[in-house]
């Protein structure tokens, strides 16, 4: 049975201890939240850190909340999946959000990880990847020296890579009001479930039946979410149509970069299904879901 090389564990009880931690142990170490991604890693020594520093046991309480102040959200980064999907709040003010959280892996996973680990972890398939960018999110990153706000879209560099320091931690995410947009959110899964083939997130921003603004973010489909002007621009300034969406839908198959590809996903197939996610997603929002 595989088993992860050696490894110092802390759990600290304050995150100016799990700064210094960090300081301390630069280049050597990970943290650590609900661990469901991390540990799988380390289990077959994908991941071999010498230094595991455990946000989660005592930071909880700290850095797990959901609030509303003006105009937006603020979530605790050690919000757990089911805790965002149940929140009264998440459903009222940002309902894209909960369901992103719905089908997040299996029961255990979505009590024991985390929004923050989920998006530090920059998995291309993650669920939240493609919502926080189409929801225009601001990311909080905390380190010994003070804190920065990092977009959303910028946050993501590389497939498992973000703009977080060495020394910093992920403590909030700020996400604007979208209960009066509307909005759509799609899943295509690979054959028999399992991790994403595509993601579609879409929020319009409406003025009446004319559509002000479009963000449509494509995800798992490439090793960074894909915000599509193209296919954007289709909808922008227009009176919508169900006809014009699935014209928006074809500009996704037209305009995504190359896909990933696999053994078992070719590009070609993920394009399909990206396109497909960004059909249902629309026709999803225009229905006002």
């Amino acid at each position: 049975m595989p088993v992860p090389r050696p490894f110092e564990y802390y759990a600290p009880s304050t995150i100016e201890d799990a700064f210094r931690l960090i300081a301390k142990n630069q280049g050597e170490v990970k943290v650590i939240a609900g661990g469901q991604s991390l540990l799988p890693l380390m289990r077959f020594r994908l991941a071999s850190p010498t230094v595991l520093v455990d946000i989660g046991k005592h930071l909880g309480g700290e850095l797990s909340y959901v609030r509303e102040g003006r105009g937006g959200i603020s979530i605790g980064a050690l919000m757990t999946h089911y805790g965002l999907h149940s929140s009264e709040i998440i459903r009222a003010r940002c309902p894209m959000l909960a369901k992103a959280a719905q089908d997040v892996g299996d029961y255990q996973v979505r009590n024991r990880g985390t929004l923050g680990g989920s998006l530090c972890h920059a998995d291309p398939a993650g669920h939240y990847v493609p919502a926080v960018v189409a929801l225009d999110a601001e990311l909080v990153a905390r380190g010994a020296d003070g804190e920065r706000v990092i977009r959303a879209a910028d946050f993501f560099r590389d497939m498992f890579t973000t703009a977080l320091r060495p020394d910093e931690i992920l403590t909030e995410i700020r996400i604007p009001f979208t209960h009066e947009d509307r909005w759509g959110y799609e899943v295509i899964h690979g054959q028999g479930g399992g991790f994403a083939t595509a993601i579609a997130a879409v929020l319009l921003k409406m003025h009446a039946s004319v559509c002000e603004s479009a963000s449509i973010v494509i995800g798992a489909t490439s090793p960074v979410p894909v915000r599509v002007t193209e296919a954007e621009d289709v909808l922008n300034g227009k009176t919508l149509t169900e006809a014009l969406l699935l014209d928006a839908a074809a500009a996704v198959h037209s305009n995504l970069p190359r896909p990933l590809a696999d053994p078992r996903i070719p590009a070609h197939y993920r394009r399909d299904m990206a396109s497909l996610a960004a059909e249902r997603a629309l026709l999803s929002a225009f229905g006002g879901v």
